[in-house]
């Protein structure tokens, strides 16, 4: 630029140069990355406070796998290979301008790639955390001191960063388990079943189905995969190692049979972890009823409670294939009436079960309990309590809400009242024998006092005659 003087005695100039350049930028960014060979970097950009940046540039190179943006100055992408603390220069670019930033990069090794670093470095304050089994083969760094001498399972010697040390095919973790040397290739462990799993560390060393120690407690070898336990239901469980067990269908909640006299009953027999092949009832069941010594059912009806008691016990022996164990099953049957013939019985031993006991004994339309309550015989259809009644918390209750006392129940003439009759009658007798007695006394006295009055008058004529 040239700038003129001038005045009324002439002109003068001078000459300069004006050049305008950018306002020197001012970043905010996170100057340390630690990042894990294998795994993506979360990407990295400055913040940009004031100033203006036209273009950015890194040096030297960033690390393998990783890419920066010149445009926006981004970082991003898997770095691939493990690094030691270096630090880069970020370059903002402006008009006249060109400004430095230092950036750290760490890239640490992760040996069995999952996802943890073998070792993070001193200070590290993040979201890492230091594999403490850098190649996994699950021993721990500490033990596996890399000597190549096995001086026992808590220090074998080991490469913390190789598997299987030895080359042998076995991990060093499971040669320890199975009791040989991690360092030495012609120390390997059994495989029965070449599975790849040395015998000590599988459930099923011979592979036959069965765990080693299902088969020391059924008697069979756990080496040998043609001998297997005996499992005759094929259930999956030796049979020495389940128990056998019988039950009855159609059983109360007490475990007992309830027979309805005069309706068939069945009663079928349920068999659990066994197989049977003899079955035997004691005592001998009442006549009507038939025990199936084929599968062990009892079926068949009942005409009448007075051939067979209110209740009989019986024994059911079953025999088991295979261990030849004896089952024994108590059954007791209980005998119910049918008063009025509706198929369900009087009684139920505890109300609850498949047999539910009859609620209307007498088929009145009313319930047992509510007739009881208020009085009305419940086997008696002529008799019930009415409309009027109702059961109230166990009460009979009218229609004013006040509470019926049931009469006593007329239970028909008993001994005490018999013998009371029978007394009343012989004194009733006596005293009408005494009050006869009496009265013929009177007659005779009577009489003989008449036959006296007539004699003595007799004599008194007589006398006066003379």
């Amino acid at each position: 630029y040239t700038v003129w003087a001038n005045n009324s005695g002439g002109s003068t100039s001078a000459t300069f140069s004006l050049e305008v350049i950018s306002q020197t930028p001012s970043l905010l960014y996170v100057e340390e990355l630690v990042l894990l060979a294998g795994d993506a970097m979360p990407s990295w950009q400055p913040f940009v406070l004031y100033g203006s940046v036209d273009t950015w540039a890194l040096t030297p190179d960033a690390p393998d796998g990783l890419v920066f943006n010149t445009m926006i100055g981004r970082l991003s992408g898997t770095p691939t290979t493990p690094a030691d603390a270096m630090t880069w220069t970020v370059w903002t670019n402006a008009t006249g301008v060109a400004v430095p930033w230092n950036l750290t990069i760490i890239v640490l090794l992760d040996t069995d790639d999952d996802g943890m670093p073998d070792t993070l470095p001193e200070g590290y304050i993040g979201a890492l955390v230091e594999d403490l089994d850098d190649d996994n083969d699950g021993l721990l760094d500490v033990l596996e001191t890399d000597t190549g001498i096995y001086l026992g399972p808590g220090n074998p010697g080991t490469n913390p960063l190789v598997v299987d040390t030895d080359a042998d095919g076995w991990d060093d973790a499971e040669e320890l388990i199975c009791g040989h040397d991690p360092t030495d290739a012609s120390d390997v462990p059994v495989d029965t079943d070449g599975d790849g799993l040395c015998d000590a560390l599988e459930a099923d060393p011979d592979g036959d189905g069965w765990s080693s120690l299902d088969e020391l407690a059924c008697s069979s070898d756990p080496l040998n995969a043609t001998s297997v336990p005996v499992d005759v239901d094929g259930d999956g469980l030796c049979d020495a190692l389940v128990q056998p067990e019988v039950t009855y269908t159609n059983l109360t909640d007490s475990a007992s049979g309830i027979v309805v006299i005069g309706l068939p009953v069945r009663f079928e027999a349920l068999v659990i972890n066994a197989e049977v092949e003899g079955w035997s009832i004691s005592p001998p069941l009442p006549d009507g009823l038939v025990f199936n010594t084929t599968d062990g059912s009892i079926s068949g009806s009942v005409s009448s409670i007075e051939e067979t008691g209110l209740e009989s016990q019986h024994t059911v022996a079953v025999r088991e294939v295979g261990y030849g164990r004896n089952i024994v099953v108590e059954l007791d049957l209980l005998f119910a009436a049918d008063s009025d013939g509706d198929g369900l019985a009087d009684n139920d031993p505890d109300g609850f079960g498949s047999m539910r006991g009859d609620i209307d004994d007498d088929n009145d339309g009313w319930n047992d309990t509510i007739e009881a309550a208020c009085g009305s015989d419940p086997l008696d259809a002529t008799e019930y309590p009415g409309p009027d009644f109702e059961l109230v918390n166990g009460a009979c209750v009218n229609n004013s809400g006040e509470t019926v006392v049931p009469p006593p129940a007329d239970d028909g003439p008993n001994l005490f009242t018999m013998c009371l009759l029978f007394w009343a009658a012989v004194v009733v007798l006596a005293l009408m024998h005494r009050a006869n007695e009496q009265r013929e006394h009177r007659k005779k006295l009577a009489a003989e006092k008449d036959a006296m009055i007539t004699s003595m008058i007799a004599e008194h004529t007589k006398a006066e005659e003379e």
